[in-house]
C-alpha cells in the first residue's frame, strides 16, 4: 500500500523558533509545521519598500525635469527668434552706418549663443527621453527601475512568508526531529509528510495469472495489518 511522500525542506535559512507538530500527527493544507526566525526578513522587506519608493520618486523627478527642459526649449526658441530679428535689424543699421561693427558683432554673438542653447536643450531632452524609456508620460510603475524594485520587494515578501512553513496537503507527519533553536539551511530535508488524499496498491502478479485480467475488473484485497 503506497501513498505520496512529501519531503519538507525550508526555502530560507535561519534558526527555528517554533515547532508545532510531532511524529504521526495529522495535518491539513495550510497548517503551520514550524517557524523560522523572521526579523532579518522583515528588515529586508522594509528596506526593499524604501528602495521602491525611492525608485518611484526618481521617475517622477525625471518626468518633472523633462517637462522643465521642454519649457526651457520653448523659451530658448522664442529668445533665438527674437535675437535673429535683432541681428537682422542690427545688420541694416550697420550697413547705413548707424551703429558700429563692434555693436553688430556683439548682437551676433548673442544670437549664436541662443542658437547653441537650443541645441544643448534638445540633447538634454533626448537624454531625458532615454531615461524615461522614450515615453515621458509613462506610468511610474512601468519604468524599468521601478519594475526591478517591485520584483525585489516581492522576492523579500516571499522570503518572509517562507519563514512560516505550512503543510501543502492532508498528510501525516513523519521523521520529525526539529527542535526550537536549531539552525536549518535552505533545501535541507527536515521532516516528511505521508499524504492521505490518495493511496494505491502495487500488486506483483505472476505471468500465469494475467490470462483473464482486464481493466476495470474488481479486485478483492486483504491486508495483514491496519
Amino acid at each position: 500500500v503506497k501513498s505520496d511522500l512529501i519531503i519538507v525542506a525550508p526555502e530560507v535559512s535561519g534558526r527555528v523558533t517554533e515547532v508545532l507538530i510531532d511524529d504521526n500527527q495529522r495535518v491539513a493544507p495550510g497548517d503551520v509545521l514550524f517557524r523560522i526566525e523572521s526579523e532579518r526578513f522583515q528588515i529586508e522587506r522594509t528596506r526593499r519598500k524604501a528602495q521602491l519608493e525611492t525608485a518611484r520618486q526618481n521617475v517622477l523627478r525625471l518626468k518633472a525635469r523633462h517637462k522643465t527642459r521642454e519649457a526651457e526649449l520653448a523659451a530658448a526658441i522664442a529668445e533665438a527668434e527674437f535675437e535673429l530679428d535683432e541681428l537682422a535689424r542690427t545688420e541694416r543699421l550697420r550697413k547705413n552706418g548707424t551703429i558700429s561693427q563692434f555693436k553688430y558683432l556683439e548682437v551676433q554673438r548673442t544670437s549664436d549663443r541662443a542658437a547653441r542653447r537650443i541645441a544643448v536643450l534638445r540633447q538634454l531632452i533626448d537624454e531625458s527621453l532615454v531615461e524615461l524609456g522614450g515615453d515621458p508620460d509613462m506610468n511610474a510603475d512601468e519604468h524599468p527601475d521601478v519594475l526591478q524594485a517591485l520584483a525585489e520587494l516581492r522576492e523579500s515578501e516571499i522570503d518572509l512568508a517562507s519563514t512560516t512553513v505550512r503543510s501543502p496537503s492532508h498528510a501525516i507527519t513523519a521523521n520529525v526531529r526539529l527542535q526550537p533553536g536549531e539552525y536549518v539551511e535552505t533545501g535541507d530535508p527536515v521532516l516528511s509528510l505521508v499524504g492521505t488524499d490518495t493511496a494505491w496498491v502495487i500488486a506483483n502478479l505472476k505471468e500465469t495469472d494475467l490470462t483473464h485480467l482486464e481493466i476495470g475488473q474488481i479486485a478483492e484485497l486483504h491486508v495483514d495489518a491496519y
